[in-house]
C-alpha cells in the first residue's frame, strides 16, 4: 500500500490597513521609575536604534496614549514597516 501524499495549503493574509496598533509596557527592575510621554518615546527610539541602527531609529512611530503609572502606551506603527522591526521588539528590565 503506497504512502499517501502529503497535502499542504498555503494561506496568505493581506492586511489592507495602513496602521497597526500595539500596546507596549516597559518593566523596570527598580520600582517607582516614572517617565514622561516624550521620555517613553525616546527610550523606544533608542532601543530601535540599538537593534536596527539608524534605519530602525528612523521608523515612524506615534505614541497615541501613555499611562505614566504603568509605563504603558498605545503605539501606532505604519504597517509596511512592521515586518522590519517592531514585530519582534520587546523591552524588559531596562
Amino acid at each position: 500500500m503506497p504512502a499517501s501524499a502529503a497535502t499542504y495549503e498555503r494561506v496568505v493574509y493581506k492586511n489592507s490597513s495602513e496602521y497597526h496598533y500595539m500596546k507596549v509596557c516597559l518593566e523596570f527592575q527598580d520600582q517607582g521609575i516614572g517617565l514622561s510621554s516624550a521620555q517613553f518615546k525616546q527610550l523606544l527610539i533608542s532601543a530601535l536604534k540599538d537593534l536596527f541602527g539608524e534605519v530602525g531609529a528612523a521608523l515612524p512611530l506615534d505614541v497615541l496614549t501613555y499611562e505614566e503609572k504603568t509605563s504603558s502606551a498605545i503605539l501606532r506603527v505604519c504597517s509596511r514597516f512592521l515586518p522590519f522591526s517592531l514585530h519582534y521588539l520587546v523591552i524588559v528590565g531596562i
